[in-house]
């Protein structure tokens, strides 16, 4: 696991990641200091626009703090997959919904997941983790391995919120000026992009075989 530490730029030294990821830089070279197989994602860029701090989000899955705590739930039941209301979390990803996201989000999300070697994207919300939006074939809704995938979703989450908050804290100790900027992490299968804002986690996971 990698991660890259920035400086704080705002008035908030603990509250000021302002990294921006900007779509038409994505276009126009989508990582300039690439090395093969290469990334989608440049190492300093955030997740989204400023309008989209105050939008509504379009939460369609569980979060992993969630999960957390029906693991728990199912441990005072004896280990029944089952709750006290006799029914299963929904992992097919059925959550409150709001607003949908501005046209700047769906703009980033799309030339994201352009890239061939991108297998799914993720917006999460800060600190609570919730899914504001999944995208990629890595987390499709639908169709054959849809409660695999949704399985999926919930583990990659709460992977995240764990990795993110040991991070966060350990930057944080080691200089209490400066703040999380990035993460990267490679596994033996895949590769996982993490860049946090104050509001919100963009997450992305590519193949590190293929070329973008």
């Amino acid at each position: 696991m990698q991660s890259s530490p920035s400086g704080a730029a705002g008035d908030s030294p603990a509250h000021s990641m302002h990294a921006r990821l900007d779509p038409a830089a994505i276009a126009s070279h989508p990582y300039r200091k690439q090395t093969v197989p290469g990334s989608p994602m440049p190492p300093s860029s955030s997740l989204l626009p400023d309008e989209y701090e105050g939008a509504s989000a379009d939460v369609t899955f569980a979060s992993a703090a969630d999960d957390d705590r029906e693991d728990d739930d199912d441990q005072d039941d004896g280990g029944d997959d089952h709750g006290a209301n006799g029914q299963r979390r929904d992992r097919e990803g059925a959550g409150r919904k709001g607003a949908a996201p501005p046209p700047e989000v769906e703009h980033t999300l799309t030339k994201l997941t352009s890239h061939k070697n991108v297998t799914g994207c993720l917006i999460l919300s800060r600190p609570e983790t919730l899914v504001i939006r999944a995208e990629g074939p890595a987390f499709e809704p639908g169709g054959p391995g849809a409660l695999e995938r949704s399985d999926r979703l919930v583990k990659v989450v709460r992977m995240v919120r764990r990795v993110v908050d040991v991070m966060t804290k350990e930057v944080a100790d080691t200089d209490e000026t400066d703040d999380l900027g990035f993460v990267r992490i490679r596994t033996k299968k895949y590769e996982m992009l993490i860049s946090p804002s104050e509001k919100y986690l963009l997450v992305v996971l590519q193949d590190p075989t293929i070329a973008p």
